[in-house]
């Protein structure tokens, strides 16, 4: 139905009203009203975008509508249906986005609701933030006009692309096995968030990327290393195909040949180039253990699934029965989240481990005197909970700093490594 009326980028003047359980209603004013996303305007149920104007009455929503971000004025919410996810567990890109929220990565805030247009139920929505400059000076203070944001291959929404070529030819263009080139890169790119975005998403499967909703910012002012932002992340934890769970990311994202839109050569340049590297291989080896053994790993990817599914259910069996699809199907596909996570950890651990030729991995074991007396900082990771332990690929440094509490003074390490230095490198593959 292209050409149909939800696919114009119509602005229509609405009324938003915002309930909570507890505080009853918290937003009652005038906005615009647009329907958003790219082919998911063609579901039954239309992801909305809400615009605070002048024109309306006010340019700000005043209202912390996501409990875990500090933010209490909105230029725009984004009420989605969950794209790729429509009426398959309604909840796939917000539980990615929870994940997210434990690494260095800008990530949309998340909070389920309940949906009437004119009095009739709607169905379950995403409140989500707006992947857009906006959403940059809302979270990192910056004036929006300073920023520049380019989406995909170019595509600028905000700014110009001049310094995102100049990042990008400079990284794809130079030596980086050279140790003072890639010194270089870190005033270009945000290397750490760089590599914590791509072992998010080679987690989860999103082969609707890195060629497809991909975003990056700058401030030019302040002139900050360029961001990665996930968004539409929908796609992954195995939606559709529970064989996924198997799909080897560092391949799919390293093929410098691809006619594959979501992995074209363009897409992967970055990464391709700065594997050259090998101070920027083993800090990505060391990201992907991290997250493997922590945020990532099956026990928590679940806990976060079961969370949300708790918190959504009770409304599930009424959203179901609004759009005709199967409360015991969607409850299925839950399950299926599940299941990818049980295995997704072993299976990326064992494609690193190939990936990089480390011939396997070993445990890491940490404890402390007193389990009380401080924490131990873990290449990207601080360790609170003691005893602790986690896989490590062989033969690839590790640091760690033991890092006391008040109270308490380091004395020294004992064990595989006897020192009285807070900040230790180990190399080892037992």
């Amino acid at each position: 139905h292209f050409g149909a009326n939800y696919w114009q980028d119509w602005e229509k003047p609405a009324h938003f009203e915002y309930f909570t359980p507890k505080e009853g209603c918290v937003i009652s004013q005038d906005v615009g009203v647009k329907i958003g996303g790219n082919w998911s305007r063609a579901l039954p149920q239309k992801t909305l975008k809400l615009y605070a104007r002048s024109e309306y009455g006010s340019n700000e929503m005043k209202y912390q509508f996501f409990k875990d971000k500090p933010i209490d004025a909105f230029h725009i919410i984004v009420l989605r249906n969950s794209g790729n996810d429509f009426n398959n567990t309604q909840m796939r890109d917000g539980v990615i986005s929870i994940l997210a929220k434990q690494l260095n990565i800008d990530r949309q805030a998340y909070q389920p609701a309940i949906v009437f247009i004119n009095g009739v139920y709607y169905g379950i929505q995403n409140v989500r933030e707006k992947i857009n400059a906006s959403y940059v000076a809302e979270n990192y203070g910056y004036n929006k006009d300073d920023i520049d944001f380019i989406k995909n291959n170019g595509e600028v929404s905000n700014g110009t692309t001049n310094d995102f070529y100049a990042m990008r030819n400079y990284i794809e263009n130079t030596d980086l096995s050279d140790s003072a080139n890639y010194q270089k890169t870190f005033k270009y790119l945000d290397i750490d968030n760089f590599i914590d975005y791509n072992v998010l998403e080679m987690y989860v499967v999103n082969q609707d990327w890195p060629g497809n909703n991909t975003c990056y910012w700058h401030s030019r002012s302040a002139n900050t290393p360029w961001r990665y932002m996930l968004f539409d992340a929908d796609f992954g934890l195995g939606v559709w195909d529970d064989g996924k769970v198997n799909q080897n990311m560092l391949t799919y994202c390293t093929v410098p040949n691809s006619d594959n839109y979501a992995n074209a050569p363009w897409s992967t340049a970055i990464l391709r180039s700065l594997l050259n590297n090998e101070t920027f291989k083993r800090d990505f080896m060391n990201h992907t253990a991290d997250r493997l053994n922590t945020t990532l790993s099956a026990d928590s990817v679940i806990y976060v699934i079961d969370s949300i599914q708790t918190l959504i259910n009770p409304e599930l069996l009424y959203h179901t029965i609004r759009w005709n699809t199967s409360f015991s199907d969607m409850n299925w596909n839950v399950e299926q989240m599940r299941s990818f996570a049980r295995n997704r950890e072993l299976v990326m651990r064992t494609q690193t481990e190939e990936f990089f030729a480390t011939n396997g991995s070993y445990t890491l074991s940490l404890a402390l005197s007193d389990n009380n007396a401080g924490k131990i900082h873990l290449n990207s990771i601080d360790v609170t909970k003691f005893p602790w332990s986690g896989k490590y690929f062989n033969n690839n440094q590790i640091f760690l700093t033991a890092i006391p509490n008040s109270g308490y003074t380091f004395v020294r390490w004992e064990g595989t490594v006897s020192s009285t230095e807070p900040n230790i490198t180990i190399t080892t593959d037992q």
